[in-house]
């Protein structure tokens, strides 16, 4: 594989922005609630989950004419580059129903620590920003209220964008180099999210998320799995381990990475 130093400190900063995308979403383990009639005055429920993923990324990435480069990053980087971050789902059940919809919402911006010269690079500054829409539909197949289990059908949609600003001057020619890069792409994704109670306070989730139909990536992938933890009626705590394949490719732009690590969430209930 063709690698050069400037289009490895590109896309190891570029990729690094796509941690968090995702086929599906945090909000695809939904804290169920047992079901009521009607007549109830709680027909409605509502959550809000504040999350965050300490991943890390390998893979391929390549952007406009420069070579492919290999990516392999660590949490490490992440932590040291991040300038600013936002990442929650906000989700409504109609409980009769079986019905929810939620809106997960993701937010990030990145100042990587890169060296000054690069060749005959001088560079002076680069900056990632990276914004993530994704409204899922949800349907509960089966449940068994008394303990909480449920299985649940979703399909939504994934709107991913991101942004490279790159500033450099050559060293040799004087000439500036400052590129603003911009891609965008929609992911349609369907999964089957579960969960099933240990014991009255600690159940387990498990997602498998799939997006195969190439209108935006040619492939993703997502799989969860792990432990929450109900500290009160209304809030609980979840630690999962979750894998993301991406695979997309258009002419000037190539990102095809394997992103994984320890996802934290924290959910409050009404």
């Amino acid at each position: 594989m063709i690698r050069s130093p400037l289009s490895s400190l590109l896309f190891r900063a570029l990729t690094l922005a796509a941690a968090s995308t995702t086929v599906g979403t945090a909000g695809d383990f939904e804290e169920p609630i047992v079901p009521v009639t009607m007549e109830s005055e709680n027909d409605w429920g509502f959550e809000f989950r504040p999350y965050f993923w300490t991943a890390s990324i390998e893979g391929d990435a390549r952007l406009g004419n420069l070579p492919t480069a290999d990516v392999d990053i660590g949490f490490d980087d992440i932590l040291d580059w991040l300038d600013m971050t936002w990442a929650s789902t906000f989700n409504v059940e109609h409980r009769p129903s079986g019905i929810s919809f939620f809106i997960d919402t993701f937010y990030l911006r990145m100042t990587p620590d890169v060296d000054t010269t690069a060749g005959p690079i001088d560079i002076r500054s680069v900056t990632i920003k990276q914004a993530i829409i994704n409204p899922t539909l949800a349907y509960r197949v089966w449940e068994q209220p008394e303990r909480l289990n449920y299985l649940d059908l979703t399909a939504g949609v994934a709107w991913t964008y991101m942004s490279l600003d790159f500033r450099a001057k050559n060293t040799v020619t004087g000439a500036d180099i400052g590129p603003d890069d911009r891609v965008d792409w929609i992911d349609l994704h369907v999964g089957p999210p579960a969960r099933y109670s240990l014991t009255e306070k600690l159940y387990t989730g498990f997602l498998f998320d799939i997006s195969p139909f190439q209108t935006g990536a040619d492939f993703g992938l997502q799989l969860a799995s792990g432990l929450g933890y109900r500290v009160t009626p209304w809030w609980s705590v979840e630690f999962m381990y979750r894998y993301l394949h991406i695979d997309y490719e258009e002419k000037d732009f190539l990102y095809d990475t394997d992103t994984h690590g320890l996802f934290l969430g924290s959910v409050f209930s009404w």
